[in-house]
C-alpha cells in the first residue's frame, strides 16, 4: 500500500512541473530578450555593494535587484505587495535566481531604498525605456492583467 502512495505523489509532482504557467512563460522570454547584465552596469556606480544604508548591511544582489524593481513595473505590486510575493510565487522566485536554500529576499526596505536610487539618479525612467525598446525590437507587447499578471501578446 505504501509503494502504491508514493507512485501516486511522483506522479502528481511529475503533473504539477510539466504546467507551464503564462507567468513563468512570460518571465523566460524576459530573461531571454533583456539584457540584465548591460542594464546593471548602468546602475553600478550608484549602488555600492556593502554600503547599503545606515545599517552597513551588506547590499543585495544587483541583478535581483533590478528584476525585483521590473517585477514591481509589471505586475503593479507596492514594495511589500513584491516582497510577499516573492515569497509566494515559485515564477518569481525563479525569474529573480532566488536560493531557497541560504538565499535572503530583499525585505521592502530594501527594495524602497533600491527604488529610490534609480530615482534620484533618473535612471527608473531611462531604463524602463530600455526594456520597453528591447520588447518592441522583439515585437512584445506587456499588457497590464486584472490580478498580479502579465501577458506576452
Amino acid at each position: 500500500m505504501q509503494k502504491s502512495k508514493n507512485i501516486k505523489q511522483n506522479t502528481l509532482r511529475y503533473k504539477m512541473k510539466q504546467k507551464h504557467l503564462r507567468v513563468e512563460k512570460f518571465l523566460d522570454e524576459m530573461n531571454k530578450i533583456i539584457p540584465w547584465n548591460s542594464l546593471c552596469e548602468e546602475i553600478k556606480p550608484y549602488y555600492n555593494k556593502g554600503n547599503a544604508g545606515d545599517k552597513g548591511r551588506n547590499s543585495h544582489c544587483l541583478s535581483k535587484m533590478l528584476k525585483i524593481h521590473f517585477l514591481q513595473l509589471w505586475n503593479n505590486l507596492s514594495d511589500p505587495a513584491v516582497e510577499e510575493a516573492i515569497y509566494d510565487r515559485l515564477s518569481f522566485q525563479k525569474f529573480i535566481g532566488f536560493d531557497c536554500f541560504g538565499g535572503t529576499v530583499p525585505d521592502e526596505s530594501s527594495i524602497c531604498r533600491f527604488r529610490h536610487i534609480l530615482e534620484e539618479n533618473n535612471l527608473s525612467k531611462k531604463l524602463l525605456e530600455k526594456v520597453n525598446n528591447y520588447l518592441i525590437e522583439n515585437e512584445i507587447l506587456v499588457e497590464k492583467g486584472t490580478i498580479v499578471d502579465a501577458t506576452i501578446i
